[in-house]
């Protein structure tokens, strides 16, 4: 009997290092070190009309990296006979792009995995393959409930507008119900792009779920319903989102003193002192914008004191600053437990950074160009290059820039110049940039 379990034991601990070892190369493989020359993307842009897949992988082939200076994720895919999937065409029209969004090459390198074998597919469809993006109907549930399906389990769920929506399936279709309430049950953050109506299904069929991410019109009566119904909710992103017949001047009153809430984002400006103070003195992550939409109009940092706000860590400057307008930028003071920092515009030189010492991360956001509506992306990286930022005389240890677009050689030897490293790019939670 001693020996039997001895042998059971060995065998766990075989398959803990198994998968220990799976999750690290997971992790490693996201992320992309690959850096092509800035012919590519010259030779890219260059062909503003050609927009046909056939013209696009001819150019690719002729002038990517070679396969031993790719990284594994790209290595593995060409070795399987595939295109990596780069993308350099910043400025082309949406009529003209092949790659309207960035994708996730590493997704293909977990399918591959998980036909190694039936212990290696369900690990990879439990605990690996979990960032999935789906439009629910009753044909997605058919084709999830199929055994061989390795959407099993969700922990960050995206739901893209169907034209019938069937996010709960009915009880009496068991198969269906049982596929949607497996994926749904360990749900912990959720991307809507379109209004659910039934919260109360929902809050019961995600117990677990702790971040929400909306991309659509919300009315006061939705934002109720989320602010009541899910006791674990921790994050709450409405950036995206168009409120209807709501003022975020109700949430003071909609958002209670033992609330959860550790980061909220808004689309409009909001004076954060109206909170209660047991839910101020818990925020870590908040939004800022002036009272003003416009872009010359002064944010008042006065408004976050750090004694109303000791667990502040991040803050999201979410408008439009003029970079002419000096004074805008001047007054950028933020309390000294703010260590990270997202901008939807570069700063016209590194004094914000140099005067609030504490920032160690700084991100910047891509937001849509406001004089071209058809152009849904502005090109951080070129913006950032063109101003020559002086990043090496700040305290900042990590820059993260949103892009649209693959970094190319120039990209990185200007950073290097400034003493930074190249980590590597990685698809971000949008998939629209890098």
């Amino acid at each position: 009997m001693s020996k039997r379990r001895r042998s059971s034991s060995t065998r766990q601990e075989d398959e803990k290092k198994k998968h220990r070892i799976l999750t690290l190369a997971d992790r490693s493989i996201r992320i992309c070190t690959c850096v092509n020359a800035h012919e590519l993307r010259d030779a890219l842009s260059s062909h503003y009309s050609l927009h046909t897949v056939s013209v696009y992988s001819k150019l690719i082939k002729n002038h990517w990296i070679d396969k031993e200076d790719m990284c594994p994720m790209h290595r593995a895919k060409v070795e399987r006979g595939l295109l990596p999937s780069y993308n350099f065409e910043q400025g082309l029209r949406p009529e003209y792009r092949v790659c309207r969004f960035i994708v996730d090459d590493s997704k293909s390198w977990r399918r591959s995995l998980s036909r190694v074998s039936k212990r290696v597919f369900s690990f990879v469809s439990t605990s690996l393959y979990t960032d999935i993006t789906i439009r629910p109907s009753r044909d997605t549930w058919e084709h999830i409930s199929n055994n061989y399906c390795l959407l099993k389990k969700a922990t960050t769920l995206t739901v893209l507008p169907a034209v019938r929506l069937v996010f709960f399936p009915a009880v009496t279709d068991q198969i269906h119900h049982l596929a949607a309430n497996n994926l749904y049950s360990s749900v912990e953050k959720i991307h809507l792009l379109e209004e659910v109506a039934d919260l109360d299904k929902m809050a019961c069929a995600m117990p677990r779920l702790k971040s929400m991410v909306q991309h659509c019109e919300l009315s006061e009566f939705t934002i109720t319903k989320w602010l009541t119904n899910f006791k674990n909710l921790t994050s709450i992103n409405l950036l995206n989102s168009k409120l209807i017949g709501f003022d975020v001047d109700q949430l003071p009153s909609m958002i209670k003193a033992d609330s959860q809430l550790r980061k909220i984002l808004l689309p409009k400006y909001f004076n954060w002192n109206t909170l209660d103070v047991a839910v101020k003195q818990r925020l870590s992550i908040i939004s800022m914008r002036s009272e003003s939409p416009s872009h010359k109009s002064t944010i008042n940092y006065a408004e976050i004191q750090q004694q109303d706000f000791p667990k502040l860590k991040h803050v999201h400057l979410v408008q439009i600053l003029s970079d002419t307008n000096r004074v805008v930028w001047d007054q950028l003071v933020l309390p000294e437990s703010v260590v990270k920092l997202t901008l939807c515009t570069p700063p016209p030189n590194v004094n914000p950074f140099t005067r609030n010492k504490h920032i160690r991360t700084v991100r910047f956001k891509n937001s849509k160009t406001p004089n071209y509506s058809d152009i849904p992306i502005m090109t951080i990286h070129l913006l950032l290059s063109k101003k020559a930022l002086l990043f090496g005389q700040t305290n900042l240890s990590k820059i993260i820039i949103d892009t649209p677009v693959d970094v190319v050689d120039t990209d990185i030897i200007q950073f290097k110049e400034m003493g930074y490293r190249f980590i590597g790019s990685t698809p971000s939670s949008n998939d629209q940039y890098r």
